[in-house]
């Protein structure tokens, strides 16, 4: 059941409708929002959903802010109506639901197929064939190096987290350690 639109909201106090208890429309979570953004130079409301960390499975940048706060789903309900625009948000609630269950799939599927996946495998037996011999010790710490070097070593660049099979060049190239080894050597050469 409906119920009548806050004053607060009317007189612009409230910033935000609650869809499940302002708008009293009947909806799976607690915390979807409707509200007004005066950022967007548009007429329609916008919705918000923020999902519990241990369902969020977005990349970081994503995820979070620069300043490190966590980010809400926002959307566009493309209606004036609060009530309108509560129940297209209960609708796009359900989409993103849908996108996060596939976001779970692919990282399921990702981290059993990808560069950290096939490294623990490699470097367990690498270390066991190495770990005895002449000059061992330093073929397993330079190759380690290529791993976990710091800024530049894979573990820490975005394609490593990806499937073996969708890694592509420009991974590689525009946004991989070539990036970050060039950018180092303009550092170097600015400081010489």
């Amino acid at each position: 059941m409906t119920k009548q639109i806050p004053s607060e909201w009317v007189t612009g106090k409230k910033k935000s409708l609650n869809v499940a208890f302002d708008l009293g429309l009947r909806c799976p979570v607690t915390n979807l929002y409707v509200f007004k953004n005066k950022n967007k130079n548009s007429k329609f409301l916008q919705c918000r959903w923020m999902p519990d960390i241990d369902e969020d499975f977005r990349p970081d940048h994503l995820q979070r802010t620069s300043g490190g706060k966590r980010r809400y789903f926002e959307g566009s309900t493309g209606h004036t109506n609060p009530f309108e625009a509560g129940k297209y948000a209960i609708d796009w609630y359900k989409d993103i639901r849908k996108k996060m269950s596939g976001y779970v799939q692919e990282y399921e599927f990702n981290s059993g197929h990808s560069l950290h996946h096939f490294w623990d495998l490699f470097f367990d037996d690498f270390q066991k064939k190495f770990i005895n011999k002449r000059g061992g010790n330093k073929r397993i710490t330079n190759t380690k190096s290529y791993w976990y070097g710091e800024e530049i070593g894979i573990c820490h660049q975005e394609f490593s987290r990806k499937s073996v099979d969708k890694i592509t060049y420009s991974d590689l190239v525009k946004k991989g350690v070539r990036n970050l080894w060039n950018k180092r050597q303009q550092e170097k050469a600015l400081t010489l």
